[in-house]
């Protein structure tokens, strides 16, 4: 079976944008890192969102004990 030539390239520069101030640590978000936007479009680094639910987990045991 024969393949259709490709008629386009695709972008290969990509296109880094700041996205926003993180929630947790208040520095500046560029498109290229990992990062979440909660529904209150508020935008975070996964790292300082996964810091924060360790944290409160943790907080969370503690407490119960």
């Amino acid at each position: 079976m024969l393949r259709h030539k490709k008629t386009w390239k695709k972008n290969t520069r990509g296109i880094i944008k700041d996205v926003g101030l993180c929630k947790y640590c208040d520095k500046m978000i560029v498109s290229d890192e990992a990062f979440v936007i909660f529904a209150t479009k508020e935008a975070a680094h996964y790292s300082c969102m996964k810091k924060d639910e360790e944290d409160k987990r943790l907080e969370q045991e503690t407490f119960k004990r």
